[in-house]
């Protein structure tokens, strides 16, 4: 396999995945914010100019690096980045909807939080579960 491939940059990220995974249980949040970053950064490669179907579980990985992400950054209380990274989470792929959902809807429950300044509202939030209270600790 070329140091280059598809198969390569999709196991770079899986292995940047896993270290953001440690660094968030260590409550390293923001280094594990540059692994995900670096994950997100390695499946973006091949496909920057390609015109090719991104296959399912690549699609996911994606999603879930950026939804990893997301709860890093609402724990760093980085409220829009936690908002753009969900809805992105979101838009990659719907089978990380719930977590996706819960987060954006974590950063409108924070009554400390200006929700018109991250662009949210009962309508955009589509949630329709129990929203725990906010918790960043």
């Amino acid at each position: 396999m070329a140091a280059g491939s598809k198969d390569g940059l999709v196991d770079s990220a899986v292995l940047h995945k896993e270290q953001g995974n440690k660094l968030f249980g260590a409550k390293k949040w923001a280094d594990a914010v540059t692994e995900y970053t670096a994950g997100i950064e390695a499946m973006a490669a091949p496909h920057a100019s390609s015109t090719q179907t991104v296959p399912p579980e690549q699609r996911l990985l994606r999603a879930v690096l950026f939804n990893n992400r997301a709860q890093c950054h609402l724990k760093l209380q980085q409220w829009q980045l936690a908002v753009d990274d969900a809805t992105t989470a979101l838009t990659t792929d719907a089978s990380v909807e719930a977590k996706a959902l819960f987060r954006r809807a974590s950063v409108w429950a924070c009554d400390h939080v200006c929700v018109g300044c991250v662009g949210l509202n009962e309508s955009t939030l589509h949630v329709p579960f129990f929203l725990a209270p906010c918790n960043t600790g």
